[in-house]
């Protein structure tokens, strides 16, 4: 279900750069950062806003990671989504549950497309907590086995133990985890430390024809 790619990276001195940025990151809730605009999170006119002033300074930043995804899901940026961003959370994330969900993030893009296909959700590991990072999955809860109403109900509707066998994928330093978004997950979080962060590159991916396009 999750495909693991080595990029080579170094995701030590993208980290770096990552850090070297807070006066981009948006808080988010009080509970963790993001460095990049990101459709799953902004309403519209923040969304626009947001990666209108960070876009530029991510490819200033990160253009050769870009054109090493670029290389290898054969998709390009454009202008008119924000650019793959970043996760930082610290110790404000501690213990925070996040949202069990599948990834449909291409339902709101402002250029969405009835003909958009093949969605796929990245996340590369930059740095991490004593006590790991990684994805809570649920593997027997599919999205494309389900209709909307269905999907609803096991995010809303049903506990953690309602769900079923969840499998923990544990992220290594630099590598790269690519899966369809179909299947339900969540981020794990077992704890942050007080000066600790746990920082990630989070992108998707949508098909419009022969083209294809990655996004945060």
């Amino acid at each position: 279900m999750i495909d693991i790619v080595d990029l080579n990276i170094d995701y030590e001195d993208i980290c770096q750069k990552v850090i070297l940025n807070k006066e981009h990151w948006t808080d988010r809730f009080g509970i963790f950062y993001t460095f990049g605009a990101s459709i799953y999170i902004d309403d519209k006119k923040d969304y626009t806003e947001y990666k209108n002033t960070v876009n530029n300074i991510l490819y200033e930043e990160f253009n050769d990671l870009y054109s090493k995804l670029s290389d290898y899901f054969g998709a390009e940026l454009n202008s008119e989504i924000a650019y793959p961003g970043f996760h930082i959370f610290n110790e404000s994330s501690n213990k925070t549950n996040a949202s069990i969900h599948f990834d449909t993030p291409y339902l709101r893009l402002p250029n969405y497309k009835l003909s958009f296909s093949n969605p796929q959700s990245f996340t590369i590991l930059l740095k991490k907590p004593k006590s790991g990072a990684g994805l809570n999955v649920w593997n027997k809860i599919n999205l494309n086995k389900m209709d909307l109403d269905e999907q609803k109900q096991y995010i809303q509707d049903k506990t953690i133990k309602d769900l079923g066998d969840v499998d923990y994928v544990e992220y290594e330093l630099g590598k790269m985890y690519v899966h369809s978004g179909s299947v339900l997950h969540q981020i794990a979080n077992d704890g942050i430390g007080k000066d600790e962060e746990r920082i990630t590159m989070q992108g998707h991916i949508i098909q419009d024809g022969n083209k294809r396009y990655m996004y945060f």
